[in-house]
């Protein structure tokens, strides 16, 4: 009986420590070296972006996908609807496709293997970026999300903002499991980033928050915009049923 039950105890204890553990360490076939990324707001309702992503394979891959949102959670609830736009990956074939709240990059070549460390550099706009609260208007963003299955070494951005742009705040926060924590910003004229690296396991998230005065960007005209944007899109979209 004794027996019995120190087999039991021992396969308990042994399952919680391997659900615990896969919840830290799933670093599969690939690790992420270095994960860049750069923003640069150039009006209230668009951000261009750069990230720059350096892969380290652990076994030979045709393929690496990375997931791009475009409709999320925010504060209190709130959705954010954006459009993900030039998607651009340099130096490397790609197939774009929706999948949920995503777009998904399936980024390399049935024909071509890597084994070695990769750098790929991605392109993208994200448009309707800016959004209205009672007094202020604000950038929220993920920059670097949880759409992966590994860890990130050593992760960096700059945020690059419109000049003479009044900043109310601005904060930044590591979403760890289970909890959440600060992290260390720098403004540097109109450059906002992080003073040092960020190391991320695959279940982390980094997200940043910039708060204008309001009517610091023009919402009625990015929503003219937006209007003409759907319009053009819902039009092409007929024609092609049709």
């Amino acid at each position: 009986m004794y027996l019995l039950m120190k087999k039991i105890l021992f396969s308990i204890i042994s399952f919680l420590f391997l659900g615990i553990w896969s919840c830290f360490a799933v670093d599969l076939w690939y690790s992420i070296k270095s994960y860049n990324v750069d923003l640069n707001l150039r009006d209230g309702w668009r951000l261009d972006i750069l990230e720059e992503i350096v892969i380290s394979y652990k076994e030979p891959s045709h393929w690496f996908y990375r997931e791009i949102p475009y409709l999320y959670e925010v504060n209190n609830n709130t959705m954010l609807k954006t459009s993900i736009t030039n998607i651009v990956v340099e130096w490397a074939e790609f197939e774009k496709s929706k999948h949920g709240n995503y777009i998904k990059l399936k980024i390399g070549s049935k024909n071509k293997l890597v084994n070695w460390d990769k750098v790929y550099k991605i392109n993208y706009t994200v448009d309707w970026a800016i959004r209205s609260k009672d007094w202020w208007q604000e950038l929220y963003w993920n920059i670097i999300g949880t759409e992966r299955d590994t860890s990130i070494n050593k992760a960096n951005f700059k945020l690059h903002l419109p000049e003479n742009l009044k900043i109310l705040d601005f904060y930044g926060r590591k979403w760890p499991f289970g909890s959440v924590a600060s992290y260390q910003l720098s403004l540097d004229w109109n450059v906002l980033s992080n003073k040092s690296s960020l190391k991320l396991l695959h279940n982390e998230w980094v997200t940043i928050a910039v708060k204008f005065p309001e009517n610091s960007f023009d919402v009625e005209a990015v929503l003219v915009k937006k209007s003409l944007y759907r319009r053009f899109i819902n039009f092409f979209n007929t024609e092609e049923r049709q």
